[in-house]
């Protein structure tokens, strides 16, 4: 199963979305993201909405979205996801990225 990646970016007008995946920070284009599974973790609806209109702008597959860390590890488990979109306060809570990002057998 290929690492966890999460997404720490984009740029507007620009057909590219900057990721994360150990120490290094680089960009995709809409190419390199085409068919990717994406989880989206969000617990405001609309801007769930929003983020998966435009992975879908980028031909990404996106995944939930998740409104809590419990249900992004229960999708984490079921789909091969290689990227993931996370709410770093979801639900007034600071620690999502380090929960999903300590699941076994993923990478930061």
């Amino acid at each position: 199963m290929a690492p966890l990646s999460t997404i720490t970016g984009g740029r507007a007008g620009d057909s590219c979305i900057g990721i994360r995946t150990g120490a290094v920070v680089r960009d995709l284009s809409k190419r390199e993201l085409s068919n990717r599974m994406v989880l989206v973790v969000e617990d405001e609806m609309m801007i769930a909405m929003l983020i998966e209109d435009m992975l879908d702008e980028f031909g990404c597959e996106p995944v939930g979205p998740a409104t809590n860390v419990p249900r992004a590890l229960e999708l984490i488990g079921k789909e091969s996801i290689e990227i993931a979109v996370l709410d770093l306060n979801l639900d007034g809570q600071d620690k999502c990225a380090d929960l999903l990002l300590a699941t076994p057998g993923r990478t930061s």
